[in-house]
């Protein structure tokens, strides 16, 4: 038996001892984020400088086959859902194209995506079309000006636009995602309650995360359980829902359609039901947003590699994932880039 017949039994045993993707720590994970691009039209102040980054050159950027290819390995071993992720998903050129690609190789996966909305007046039929099933849309104000001093773009109206356009078409729920930051817009989440009352909007808060370069914890920290305080004290009365162990801890107002969710990383991280992988528009495979970025499949993908060896790298990196990101209130983290780069 010559040396590469041994190596491809050794991978193979790789892959036929762990038929799911397993980390040390006994996690399954069968979540799979993708980031398209690294490009976005707005420059929010948690996720992006406001002079913007140096774009990824063109090559460098993973083609639609070969993220059809590592998504199709990732659902041969149990990931179930998939969201595109960006920068802004909906600035990769033709993407109903890549959306219906990898429906038709994951038939069993449900595919979602996160965006700001601003083209989905435009996309949400042939999104639909090609397989979309689920939207969250970043929304962290209802109020223009301060969507244009949080965004730094004047672009409110057509965020609305895009919600209206994928309601209309019956995207159910339609998950808004509020970034809660102190004196900027942690006065306007009864605003975003309000919206539960007749429509089925699931409200997510998420706390501001030290990431980029605000790589430690800011002034403009919220917690999660102060935005539950400032619901509450305007009247709105909070009851739990059945918690899955997710991300999101769910609530509702009774009488209520819609939920409301509170995403609480720094005060009360999740990582111990940590389900996600992450794929990054330029084809890095990272066990966790606080991770290195270490496993770059590209030189497999392109040098003719087997998918055997995509799964066994893909398996050694997720062996190093840890128990639990670094403690998130104390000091410096060491992070990747932006939120943007590694779609958060």
């Amino acid at each position: 038996m010559n040396s590469t017949q041994v190596q491809l039994e050794q991978l193979q045993s790789v892959r036929d001892s762990q038929p799911t993707w397993t980390d040390t720590h006994a996690r399954t994970h069968d979540y799979l984020r993708i980031s398209v691009t690294d490009r976005c039209n707005l420059r929010c102040r948690y996720c992006m400088p406001e002079e913007g980054l140096e774009w990824l050159a063109r090559e460098e950027i993973l083609s639609f086959e070969e993220t059809t290819r590592l998504a199709g390995l990732f659902y041969d071993r149990g990931v179930r859902k998939i969201r595109f992720t960006g920068g802004e998903p909906t600035l990769r050129r033709d993407l109903p194209t890549l959306v219906r690609m990898v429906h038709e190789r994951c038939p069993e996966v449900k595919l979602h995506m996160t965006t700001n909305a601003l083209r989905l007046a435009e996309l949400a039929v042939p999104l639909r079309s090609a397989g979309l099933a689920g939207l969250n849309i970043s929304l962290d104000t209802l109020d223009r000006a301060t969507f244009r001093e949080m965004a730094r773009r004047d672009r409110f109206d057509h965020t609305w636009a895009g919600i209206e356009a994928a309601y209309e078409l019956g995207y159910r729920p339609i998950k808004l995602n509020c970034v809660v930051m102190r004196g900027l817009n942690d006065d306007g989440a009864p605003a975003f309650v309000e919206l539960t009352r007749d429509r089925e909007f699931d409200v997510r808060f998420l706390e501001y995360m030290p990431y980029g370069q605000q790589n430690q914890l800011q002034p403009e920290y919220v917690s999660g359980d102060e935005t539950r305080r400032t619901i509450e004290t305007a009247g709105y009365r909070l009851e739990p829902l059945p918690w899955d162990g997710g991300p999101a801890r769910p609530f509702q107002v009774p009488g209520h359609v819609g939920r409301v969710g509170f995403i609480t990383a720094v005060s009360h991280h999740f990582c111990g039901a940590c389900n996600r992988l992450r794929l990054t528009a330029d084809g890095y495979f990272v066990n966790c947003l606080y991770g290195p970025k270490l496993a770059d499949l590209k030189p497999i993908l392109r040098g003719g590699g087997s998918d055997l060896e995509l799964t066994a790298s893909i398996q050694a990196e997720l062996d190093r994932k840890w128990a639990a990101h670094p403690d998130l209130t104390v000091g410096e983290i060491e992070v990747l880039g932006t939120m943007s780069q590694i779609g958060g």
